[in-house]
């Protein structure tokens, strides 16, 4: 298995296993200060922050620039991008920085919008990153969306690839509904369009 799909499958499962509160979470712009275990590299916290920020406020340039080139790559070749998360009433949290290997890290996020009525919905979202070149890039997120829902991972590498549940074991099939496929917000045309 591709390591870096592996790395986001992996985040999937201890995202589930976590599940959703987490305390350690500051306000949008502020990292966490360092603890045992969490990466103390203030570099990584501030990708994370860049690329939110961009999301946030529809500026999919800036958000593609913190991927991994090889992302960056694909997400041009498939004409895609994240003007369409944009929102200006969204707001962000950056909770823990963990370093899974020299190269690999994950951040704890959490993202909130207002749903039709304007009621606050939040999703919590994981996202990994490679670290290339000395430089730390996001290559992918697992995103929580609600309570009894699989994870939706987003691997930008292989963006509209489906990916295979974490808890698939050989042999099985799993059921259509419990299948993350590629992040998409709910609209008649695909998300990351223009």
């Amino acid at each position: 298995m591709h390591k870096r799909l592996s790395m986001l499958l992996t985040i999937s499962l201890l995202t589930v296993a976590q599940g959703c509160g987490d305390s350690s979470s500051t306000p949008a712009g502020q990292a966490p200060s360092p603890t045992v275990g969490v990466a103390s590299d203030e570099s990584i916290s501030q990708v994370a922050k860049i690329f939110l920020e961009a999301v946030r406020s529809g500026n999919s340039t800036v958000a593609a620039s913190q991927l991994t080139p090889l992302a960056q790559q694909r997400m041009r070749e498939a004409d895609m991008d994240f003007e369409i998360l944009a929102n200006d009433a969204a707001t962000y949290q950056i909770g823990q920085v963990e370093k899974l290997e020299a190269d690999e890290a994950i951040v704890e996020t959490v993202w909130t919008e207002p749903d039709a009525e304007g009621q606050a919905q939040q999703e919590q979202w994981t996202l990994a990153l490679q670290n290339i070149e000395g430089q730390w890039r996001i290559l992918g997120i697992v995103a929580e969306t609600g309570p009894n829902q699989p994870p939706v991972v987003m691997d930008f590498e292989n963006p509209g690839q489906p990916v295979a549940p974490p808890a698939n074991t050989a042999g099985t099939t799993p059921s259509p509904n419990t299948v993350p496929q590629q992040a998409t917000r709910p609209t008649a045309q695909d998300p990351f369009r223009q």
